[in-house]
């Protein structure tokens, strides 16, 4: 193992390799003028590693150790930024369109998806808002799924450590009742509430999905910008597929849903439901 930096140089056909790989297993869309980012990335997946090469990380593949070195990949050419209420406006929707509804049925059943819970900020801040805007929240049957498929974000979502910035739109209250300041650090833990009936696990959202639904509610934002128009065709009628009727699809608010989806219509900044 090498303990010094090491710069990546890759070759026309290794960056076609990478661009290949991101797409078929990942979804994931690699523009060509993003060869200097990639360079950039790979240098520091190599730096430490047995690679001295692009080529011997990825001619290695194929090998014993292939599906460790395929993790390793995915995390560094992931792009992973996210914090507490962020896209605030989304929530507000999630509490007039799904939770006012569902309650005014007396129906207190919830079921969430987080695709693409990065660093465990987003499900974190759907259990604290869920606290804070359900009228005896104790009496809810509430599950969320959070899933993602880099590794090392998906520990740093089950530890729920977080940096006063990340923070900075919780308000003081809250911050009080959820968090604890982790002793000799600036950084905050989060309280069993905010685990109570949360599921972290790993997940590709290109692979076959075990889970049946229905969702009232699924959660993709910022995930999709990172995929070709196909791509996100595909996936969003499966995300569609998954919710109940009434159910809501929260995406980026840069990102929207393109073609035709007829069991979907537009209800707010990046938000859909289901109609039919």
């Amino acid at each position: 193992m090498r303990d010094f930096p090491t710069k990546s140089n890759l070759s026309d056909s290794e960056f076609q390799a990478v661009i290949s790989i991101a797409q078929d297993l990942w979804g994931m869309h690699i523009a060509r003028d993003k060869r200097s980012l990639v360079n950039s990335r790979m240098s520091r997946l190599m730096s430490g590693s047995k690679f001295t090469t692009p080529g011997e990380l990825l001619g290695s593949l194929d090998s014993s150790d292939g599906s460790k070195v395929m993790q390793g990949l995915f995390d560094a050419l992931s792009t992973n930024h996210t914090e507490f209420f962020r896209e605030a406006e989304h929530y507000d929707l999630l509490k007039k369109d799904v939770l006012d509804t569902k309650a005014s049925k007396g129906d207190k059943k919830l079921r969430i998806w987080s695709a693409g819970c990065s660093n465990g900020c987003e499900p974190h801040t759907l259990r604290l808002f869920l606290w804070e805007n359900l009228a005896q929240s104790a009496s809810w049957d509430v599950r969320i799924l959070a899933t993602d498929l880099c590794r090392s974000v998906l520990q740093e979502a089950s530890r729920g450590v977080y940096e006063p910035r990340q923070l900075e739109k919780v308000d003081a209250g809250c911050r009080k009742k959820y968090f604890h300041q982790v002793q000799g650090t600036p950084n905050y833990q989060v309280d069993p509430m905010l685990k109570e009936g949360l599921t972290i696990a790993k997940l590709n959202l290109m692979d076959p999905w075990k889970m049946k639904g229905p969702f009232d509610a699924i959660f993709c934002r910022n995930v999709m910008i990172y995929m070709d128009a196909d791509t996100r065709e595909k996936l969003v009628r499966r995300f569609t597929d998954l919710l109940g009727v009434g159910g809501m699809l929260f995406i980026g608010t840069s990102e929207r849903v393109q073609g035709e989806h007829p069991k979907l219509g537009s209800v707010g900044p990046s938000a859909y439901t289901r109609i039919s």
